[in-house]
Order: structure tokens, then sequence, then C-alpha cells
């Protein structure tokens, strides 16, 4: 019955402890390769990369099975891919400390991968210009290595670099364009 007291009411018993639980496993998850001399801030912005990339390979999941379903495997394999080197990444991260390595090829994936799908699946009209997900790369770039740290600039040139010949060239980029095939 609504309302009376033996009830369980919301955020108590079960689950404040199941909330508990998910924040425990988010908290270990950030501080996965995380070394005792780290700042707050480099803790902070290490967790915060690997929170976004996890998060992004799991939802990688739905696009690797909805290309699958649209008979375009090639499209697949570029979401399975950031998945694939997310959990070597990690799997290294933990092993190494090295979080340098972990954020080089997470910020290289969020390059170079949106590019790739984009020409796979048939330039920039046909991907619904999936090459605007690239900018995550130079704005984690930016969180990551601050307005000042190193190679800020590399980053933002990069993301220039690719996203204008892929608009520009539109379908001449083009693998296979799924938008103008004939069933």
């Amino acid at each position: 019955m609504v309302g009376s007291g033996s009830d369980r009411e919301l955020g108590s018993g079960e689950d404040a402890r199941g909330a508990g639980l998910v924040a425990g496993m988010l908290e270990r998850l950030a501080d996965i390769g995380a070394r005792p001399e780290d700042s707050y801030d480099e803790r902070l912005r290490a967790g915060a990369l690997i929170l976004a990339s996890v998060g992004i390979a799991l939802i990688s999941f739905v696009w690797v099975l909805t290309y699958l379903a649209f008979d375009e495997p090639l499209a697949a394999a570029i979401p399975a891919t950031f998945q694939v080197v997310t959990l070597v990444g990690l799997v290294v991260l933990a092993r190494t400390k090295r979080f340098d390595i972990f954020r080089t090829t997470q910020l290289t994936c969020f390059l170079l991968l949106p590019a790739f799908l984009q020409v796979a699946l048939g330039g920039f009209a046909a991907s619904s210009g999936m090459i605007l997900w690239a900018v995550m790369s130079p704005l984690a770039a930016l969180a990551m290595l601050g307005v000042d740290g190193p190679c800020r600039g590399w980053w933002r040139s990069s993301w220039c670099s690719r996203c204008s010949p892929c608009s520009i060239l539109g379908s001449w980029t083009a693998i296979r364009p799924s938008c103008r095939r004939d069933s």
C-alpha cells in the first residue's frame, strides 16, 4: 500500500545500497590507472575521459547492431574497432598506469573513426554528417591537456584537416553510397 510504513521509500534501504554500489563501481572505473602522486585535477581529467570512453563504447553496441541489421558490415566494424581499442587501452592503463597512452589513443579514435565511418556510409549526406562527431577530439584534447597544454593546436588543425576533405569531397569519398543503392 502506498503510504504505509512497511513499504520501501525512495532512497532508502536497498535503493540506497544499489545507488552506492553503482557509484562505487563508477569511481573504481574512473580511478583505473590512477597513481598516488596524481593531483585531484589529473584524476578528474583521467576519470572523465575513461567514463566518456566506456560510455561511448557501450553505446557503440547499438551502432554495431544497427549497421549490421542494415547490411553495412564495414560501417559496423568502425564502432566495433573503437570498442576493442577502448578495452585494450583500459587493460594497458590498468597495468602500466600510463594515462598518456590511453589519452592519445582515445583522442586519435575520436578524431579518425568518425571520418572513416562517414566514408563507409557514403559521404556527408548519407552518413548524416557523422564527421561532426570528430569535434569531440579537439574538445576532449582541450579538456585533457588544458588551454595551454601541449599539442592543443595540433588537435584542432587535425580535426579541420579531416573534416574539410570529407565534407568537400562528399560522394567522391564514398566506398558504397548506402542511400543511393537500389533495393
